[in-house]
């Protein structure tokens, strides 16, 4: 006896056994009960969702014995050599082949018979879009007013390819992909039927490398049962269809998330030893990364992902210990990996490459890198504000502008050699090696390296701990520890601590404080008082001063008609002996840029419009001259302003 595929004998005979596509089979359902049916559909989906197994039911439904009837009988001479594929009314087409201007000419000629043996002739024309435009304009006429007893059911994988007059003549049903959890439903039922054990975790894997295609899930079913007989488990899924493990994706998020590039390169390294498909581990590895960033931007993920309740918690593990910006350029770089190895020969070096990129953000550059970098290159400049490092140190600005100006890409830390200086007591300042803890004011000390640096990355972040009795915080108690109160913003969001930093408290009443802003900071009033920002610095000062204080945002008075000139130059201001004819020379260029510079941001050309432009060079440029500029010696700034 001939061996028939499990996805023909488990091919659907009614309405109701088409799965996933219920708007459809419900619509034309009622168009048969209601004698509504149109004289030409249009069926567009992906392949394997259920297009000409529907086009067979309507061609039932229309010529059951019975009928038209929405459900078929299955059991009349009509419904069974539809079935077969036997009925010579019902004529199946493969555009395909049957693409020319002579086939649809030969089809129009033969159209006006009359049916043999059933009362409507069912045209199904599959993979319609092959047709030459030739062919289609032949076909306009006759699908517009076809005879009274023909229907057309045209079906296609790509409808955009379709021409729009062919499209307007006809009633268009979108198949959508089927989702995972429904196509286990039909493979758990064809495993039960045909006798086969198969674990869930098993399952799982062959409906996702399906991909929403029903059709290839029960090939990649029987291909399952050809290789491991009536017991499948997940090692031969895995064997066979190559599917990735999900224990090894999420082994590389946890890679992403410590930075460690070496193990990266040996997990390449097993993957190719072990046989596996590069490419497919790439696609694989896009899909995990698309979860990721899925969770970290949806309430409810559930409602878009197909996964269980433990893989939900494992995604949401991870994702809470990766940066929304780190997963978007993930997604690029190997998004662009993925589309190189369909015409590389060493797949393989390809995914080396992006996993270094992936961890060494200084080994990218893409724009996403640059951007990721300038972020981080901020957040310490921001870090330091007010310290007097970058003042004490104008080499470090000028070396960056030197760089650009030579064409070279600027290191990728501008942190001083030596700590901040602590904001202690009056007339204490720690050595080099030493800091302060903000809460208790007590000298920590930091471990020296061999060039004699104090690495950012050695030092531990002091607890810090509120220390004010509950009821009895005031305006001069919350200046006293508003270092404190930043240094725990910035704990919490690094982002939330560089706008803050703009700010000073001003009044406290009634349990709200008010911060003051200059006004050139407008954009960071705006952002302080909303949304995340405002929580986070309102959760900091309750931790730091045991109350629940809300926080409002004024603009204060302007003190001068150019502030931004004056802060350039407020260090200077009390030294009387640096007056003369060079200050006042370089204050009146500086004035004429700070003028052209509020033109441009009037125009949407200012620095912090920059972040869309093409160019992210520009970029750094603009936000170096806005920030760094201010905290640089006078003997400095004739570089920096050229």
């Amino acid at each position: 006896m001939q061996h028939i595929s499990l996805y023909r004998r488990w091919r659907p005979q009614t309405f109701e056994e088409v799965i996933g596509q219920s708007h459809i089979t419900k619509t034309l359902a009622n168009a048969i009960r209601y004698n509504q049916l149109s004289h030409a559909f249009i069926f567009c989906g992906p392949r394997g969702t259920g297009k000409t197994s529907t086009a067979r039911i309507l061609a039932k439904s229309i010529n059951c014995e019975q009928g038209p009837t929405p459900n078929a009988c299955n059991q009349c001479q009509s419904c069974i050599q539809i079935s077969n594929g036997t009925c010579l009314d019902v004529i199946e087409i493969d555009a395909a082949s049957n693409r020319g201007i002579d086939e649809i000419r030969a089809l129009r000629d033969k159209i006006h018979f009359s049916p043999a043996t059933v009362r409507t002739k069912v045209y199904i024309i599959d993979e319609v879009h092959m047709l030459t435009t030739e062919a289609f304009n032949a076909l306009l006429k006759i699908l517009e007013e076809p005879p009274s007893h023909v229907i057309f059911v045209l079906a296609t994988t790509e409808p955009n390819k379709v021409l729009p007059t062919i499209m307007s003549r006809c009633q268009r049903f979108d198949f959508n992909p089927i989702s995972v959890d429904v196509i286990m439903r039909k493979l758990r039922l064809v495993a039960q039927k045909e006798e086969l054990e198969i674990p869930e975790d098993a399952l799982r894997l062959v409906a996702r490398h399906a991909a929403g295609s029903l059709r290839d899930a029960e090939g990649a079913l029987e291909q399952m049962a050809s290789f491991s007989g009536k017991r499948i488990t997940v090692e031969d899924v895995q064997t066979v269809l190559g599917v990735v493990d999900v224990a090894l994706l999420f082994e590389a998020g946890d890679l992403f998330i410590e930075k460690d590039a070496a193990e990266a390169l040996f997990l390449v390294n097993r993957l190719f030893e072990s046989g596996r498909d590069l490419r497919q581990f790439t696609r694989e590895l896009l899909e995990h990364l698309r979860i990721l960033m899925i969770i970290q931007n949806v309430d409810d993920p559930r409602s878009i992902l197909d996964c269980s309740q433990e893989e939900m918690e494992r995604y949401r593990a991870q994702a809470s210990l990766l940066r929304d910006g780190e997963v978007q350029r993930f997604l690029h770089l190997f998004g662009e990996t993925y589309r190189e190895m369909r015409w590389d020969s060493n797949p393989r070096l390809l995914l080396e490459l992006a996993m270094v990129k992936a961890m060494k953000v200084d080994a990218d550059d893409s724009r996403e890198a640059l951007l990721a970098r300038l972020e981080a290159l901020e957040s310490m400049i921001e870090k330091d504000r007010g310290s007097g490092l970058l003042r004490d140190r104008p080499d470090i600005a000028s070396r960056v502008v030197q760089q650009k100006r030579e064409g070279r890409e600027p290191e990728e830390s501008l942190a001083p050699r030596e700590p901040a200086p602590a904001h202690g007591r009056a007339g204490s300042s720690p050595g080099p090696g030493h800091a302060v803890d903000l809460a208790s004011q007590k000298p920590i000390s930091f471990p020296e390296r061999p060039d004699g640096a104090y690495s950012q990355s050695e030092t531990t972040a002091p607890t810090l701990e509120p220390t004010t009795p509950e009821g009895k915080v005031d305006i001069t108690e919350i200046k006293k520890k508003w270092q404190a109160i930043l240094e725990r913003v910035r704990e919490k969001r690094i982002p939330t601590h560089a706008l803050l930093l703009e700010g000073s408290p001003l009044d406290f009443r009634n349990g709200e404080l008010t911060i003051e802003f200059d006004s050139i900071f407008h954009i960071h009033k705006e952002k302080v008082e909303k949304g995340e920002h405002k929580r986070i610095v309102e959760a900091a000062l309750a931790e730091m001063t045991g109350e629940a204080i809300r926080i409002k945002c004024v603009i204060a008075a302007p003190s001068s008609p150019k502030p931004q000139v004056e802060s350039i130059y407020q260090h200077q201001e009390t030294d009387e002996e640096s007056g003369g004819k060079a200050r006042d020379e370089t204050r009146e260029r500086a004035t004429k840029e700070v003028e052209k510079e509020t033109r441009e941001e009037e125009k949407g050309d200012s620095p912090k419009s920059l972040k869309n432009s093409v160019d992210p060079i520009e970029l750094i440029k603009a936000r170096f001259k806005a920030k760094v500029v201010q905290k640089i010696d006078l003997k400095d700034e004739e570089k920096l302003w050229k």
